[in-house]
């Protein structure tokens, strides 16, 4: 029997709900996926693998990490544990 492979060159709608995984109709379904796991879509509609993490700093017991975007050129990680908050900028602790 022969298979059939498709291609699909647009990944702009990112991963679909599973609601929508039948719906063949709307836009959002040609131009989704099912799962998408480990990589970025890119802005015109194809996907690369995602980055590695890097081990940027230690920090004393236990901590929660946030993610904090100020605005496009100023990004932040807060790490926040029993009584003390540190800030990171560029794999460097800055308060």
């Amino acid at each position: 029997m022969t298979r059939v492979r498709l291609h699909q060159t647009s990944f702009t709608a990112g991963q679909v709900a599973p609601a929508l995984l039948g719906r063949s109709d709307l836009r959002l379904y040609q131009n989704g996926a099912a799962t998408l796991t480990n990589v970025l879509i890119l802005p015109t509609g194809g996907v690369r693998r995602r980055p590695g993490l890097r081990h940027v700093a230690g920090l004393p017991g236990r901590a929660r990490l946030i993610a904090f975007e100020f605005n496009t050129e100023q990004v932040y990680l807060l790490a926040i544990s029993d009584g003390l908050v540190t800030v990171m900028a560029d794999g460097e602790t800055v308060a």
